[in-house]
């Protein structure tokens, strides 16, 4: 009987440990759009921001419906699978040189179907210390209209406008 309740109280301790993991809850993540409104056929980039955080190893996915907009590119280290971009980057330098802010990654789309595409992003984002970092994340939204038809300039005569008759400006001698 003593066995087993040291036995439960040795699983109780290792469950209270993993439990009690530290996930730090710092920082945020958004996106930024490069235009609110493009027209069907139109490329525009999406932005990953990253603020308040020091970040050593992230993993970062943009998701987005893909009968909205198609992927054209996205930085080194990142892929594009089931409607996800996703970017991966660890600093070189062991955590010495974290990424504290400012755009960490933009992704390239083209406007397919006129209506709204919405983009959202999740991710696992570490500190230099290796710890999980917890950030809020903000998506963000385009409005893609159908292309917009111009009308033909002007062709035909002109009123008021310029004429070849009178007064050419040469200065005769009399």
């Amino acid at each position: 009987m003593k066995k087993l309740k040291l036995y439960f109280c040795m699983i109780a301790f290792v469950l209270l440990l993993l439990c009690t993991t530290k996930v730090e809850a710092v920082g945020s993540i958004t996106l930024s759009v490069s235009k609110g409104t493009v027209n069907v056929g139109d490329e525009f980039s999406i932005n990953v921001n990253l603020s308040g955080a020091s970040v050593a190893t992230l993993t970062a996915r943009v998701s987005v419906d893909t009968s909205k907009v198609e992927y054209i590119s996205g930085p080194s280290n990142s892929s594009f699978s089931n409607g996800r971009a996703i970017y991966t980057w660890t600093d070189p330098a062991g955590g010495e040189s974290p990424k504290t802010g400012g755009t960490i990654a933009i992704f390239k789309f083209r406007a397919k179907q006129a209506g709204k595409a919405s983009f959202s992003v999740s991710g696992d984002f570490y500190s230099p210390d290796e710890k999980n970092i917890n950030p809020s994340f903000s998506g963000a939204s385009v409005t893609i209209q159908e292309k917009q038809t111009t009308p033909p300039a002007n062709q035909g005569g002109s009123t008021g406008g310029n004429s070849n008759t009178g007064n050419t400006g040469e200065t005769r001698g009399k």
